[in-house]
């Protein structure tokens, strides 16, 4: 009886784990800023959903992601300003990832980013790209687990690696690739503060890029997540996240950018609904405050979903 509480206490917490991946495994990172139609800033998410997942051995998962995002105003510090050359920006991003439990205590993760549309309007015309922005591929390990309390912590880390070189033809942000290297460092928390009922998550990130061809290198970004999740029926879960994000500064040739940087802070409202080995989770960023260094064309909102499937061990 008491090995039985235990695997349903895994099953929970591996519930969980999916849910809070849909958090913040991508969010917030394809943004946009931009000061007089150059644009300086943003970039595709660099950790796939199932990234976020410890997995059983022989355990799979495979996830797939929307994300869409629009921004029509211009931020000087945390004051509105002046509309500049660029009137608004419009993002479509899409995520596949895919992970495989290889060790009790190691998951591998791998996942290909997409943009279907980027795009920068102007008052006579609109830049657009579109195409493949990269592969990741990384893992995961498990710190610690006290399974009948139903605490989780687990780190990870792996290589961005663009899947085309910077283009001469598009400006650096709608341009889908970045053009550069890049290493993605996370730690993620899951822990039951009353049974079944509700958790609390946490999460931390960090990425930085390397220079590319086109001697342009965007700023580290540093990520820290709490959520709390309520598991209002057996399939359904309602989750309220609020994310920090900051943004250092971008570089070109070596210098910083004036209008680059920022330090963000959002309210994410999440549900998850399950159904079977597949769970279905969408999203609403809605930033609560914003700090932009020098003139730059902020990240407005941002809204997409979830769709995960466990397969094999995982799905039991």
């Amino acid at each position: 009886m008491q090995s039985e509480n235990v695997t349903s206490q895994v099953e929970r917490l591996l519930f969980i784990t999916l849910i809070f991946l849909c958090c913040i495994a991508d969010s917030g990172k394809a943004q946009c800023t931009c000061m007089g139609g150059a644009a300086v800033g943003g970039g595709a998410p660099t950790y796939g959903n199932a990234a976020m997942n410890m997995l059983p051995v022989g355990g799979m998962l495979t996830s797939a992601s929307y994300r869409y995002g629009h921004g029509n105003t211009f931020l000087r510090g945390d004051s509105h300003t002046e509309t500049g050359a660029v009137l608004s920006y419009t993002m479509h991003y899409l995520d596949l990832a895919f992970a495989y439990g290889i060790h009790a205590r190691v998951t591998a993760v791998a996942n290909l980013g997409f943009f279907p549309r980027k795009s920068q309007r102007f008052p006579d015309y609109t830049i657009t790209g579109s195409g493949v922005s990269h592969v990741f591929l990384g893992g995961r390990y498990l710190l610690y687990r006290d399974e009948a309390d139903g605490w989780d912590w687990n780190a990870g880390a792996g290589l961005r690696i663009p899947l085309s070189a910077a283009s001469t033809n598009l400006p650096q942000h709608i341009d889908p690739s970045t053009g550069a290297l890049g290493v993605s460092l996370r730690s993620h928390l899951t822990g039951s503060l009353s049974e079944d009922v509700l958790y609390l998550l946490f999460g931390q990130s960090f990425d930085i890029s390397a220079t590319n061809s086109a001697e342009y290198r965007y700023g580290p970004v540093l990520r820290s997540s709490i959520a709390f999740l309520c598991r209002v029926t057996e399939p359904l879960a309602v989750i309220a996240e609020i994310r920090i994000e900051h943004r250092w500064q971008d570089h070109f040739y070596d210098g910083p950018i004036d209008d680059s940087g920022m330090s963000t802070l959002v309210f994410s409202p999440q549900c998850a609904v399950r159904i079977g080995p597949l769970l279905f989770s969408p999203f609403f960023d809605y930033p609560l405050y914003r700090y932009y260094h020098g003139t730059q064309l902020a990240n407005d909102m941002q809204a997409g979903f979830h769709l995960i499937w466990k397969s094999g061990e995982a799905a039991h």
